[in-house]
């Protein structure tokens, strides 16, 4: 296939559930069966890991990467993951315009990168921009490099975030403190 060439993939991968599955149609009248056998995470995370590359290089970049199942205020919600070259201006601007045309209400962006955006005022507001898992990782590890910076008692907690209230106003983007 070619490189940006298709405009959504879905996936209904095996769910490692190391069972040997039989399944029939509503009629009945067909049975069909799938190993879902894999031995260890490890080969499970490397057959995942192949096709979600695969399925990235053929992705075209019109700014969505996923439409989760969930709606919120009658509309779906978009994901979209900051690419390595891409600034959040750039990816937060893609990831608005999708949303305009399929009427979503709450976009969210996915920043990998600690980059600032050389105009932030322009980064539309109604984008929700959250850091990547591995990106607070790194920030703690750099945090914790730094000399008296180590988190102690419940400071190691983490707690997650609620969803926004259809009150609060919409996250935006706030420049990284030092």
């Amino acid at each position: 296939m070619e490189p940006s060439s298709v405009n959504m993939i879905y996936l209904d991968p095996p769910f490692f559930t190391e069972k040997k599955h039989k399944l029939r149609t509503r009629s009945r009248t067909q049975e069909f069966s799938f190993d879902d056998l894999w031995g260890s995470h490890k080969k499970y995370a490397k057959f995942m890991a192949d096709r979600l590359i695969l399925c990235q290089k053929c992705l075209s970049d019109k700014g969505i990467d996923a439409i989760l199942k969930q709606t919120f205020e009658g509309g779906p919600i978009l994901v979209r993951v900051q690419r390595e070259h891409e600034s959040v201006l750039d990816a937060a601007s893609l990831l608005a315009a999708a949303a305009k045309k399929k009427g979503c209400k709450l976009p969210i962006l996915v920043k990998t990168q600690p980059n600032l955006a050389l105009f932030p005022e322009y980064i539309a507001e109604e984008v929700y921009i959250v850091n990547s898992a591995s990106m607070g990782i790194a920030e703690l590890i750099n945090a914790l490099k730094k000399p008296c910076s180590r988190p102690t008692g419940d400071t190691r907690r983490v707690t997650p975030t609620p969803p926004p209230s259809p009150e609060s106003p919409p996250l935006g983007y706030s420049p990284e403190t030092p």
